[in-house]
């Protein structure tokens, strides 16, 4: 991951980073509307635009700083973490999976930490309610091509921050195991009566 520079941090501060727009080349100016490069794992390709979308390193560190603990360590070499001290906040709340809910909460804190400064302005907030849309808007999306970069995008996250999953088991004999041959039966017994 590369190093973000103060002056780019106070132009982005400042509301005058600016891009060129691949469709028409035309600069415009990023808002919250608009994925930054740190959104990314590879530099952007406007011949991929899904490519390394929202698989970002910082994105990740603060993804594991806070739902598995600010004292847990990640080797992006590996895809693994290793936990440092108590349970982490996913732990204390039962969460086995990551959701787009919460990739689209680190995604706006990550961004809202790099624009924090003196001065909160309603702006900001703003900005960062679209951040938070506009990432969540990528799970929600209607078209098949966006449905399964959802899909894979999920399960990468899963395989990173949870990558043993206890409710991937059902144990025999098991409560789950139980209502799930129950739940069997009443549909066969359903399809038999019509």
């Amino acid at each position: 991951m590369g190093r973000i520079t103060n002056s780019v941090l106070q132009q982005l501060k400042d509301g005058k980073m600016d891009f060129i727009d691949a469709e028409d080349g035309f600069e415009k100016p990023i808002d919250g509307t608009e994925f930054p490069n740190f959104f990314y794992s590879t530099p952007y390709d406007p011949v991929d635009p899904l490519e390394g979308l929202l698989k970002g390193p910082m994105l990740v560190r603060a993804y594991i700083a806070v739902f598995i603990g600010p004292s847990a360590t990640y080797d992006e070499a590996t895809n693994t973490i290793t936990p440092r001290t108590s349970r982490g906040t996913a732990a204390k709340n039962s969460m086995y999976h990551v959701t787009p809910g919460s990739i689209a909460h680190i995604a706006s804190q990550v961004y809202y930490s790099l624009l924090v400064n003196t001065d909160f302005s309603k702006s900001a907030v703003v900005e960062i309610g679209q951040i938070y849309d506009t990432v969540y808007a990528v799970f929600e999306g209607k078209e098949p091509v966006m449905q399964e970069y959802a899909k894979e995008l999920l399960q990468w996250w899963d395989n990173i921050i949870f990558p043993v999953s206890v409710t991937s088991t059902t144990v025999k004999g098991g409560s789950i195991a139980r209502l799930e041959k129950r739940l069997k039966l009443m549909k066969e017994n359903r399809a038999d009566a019509a």
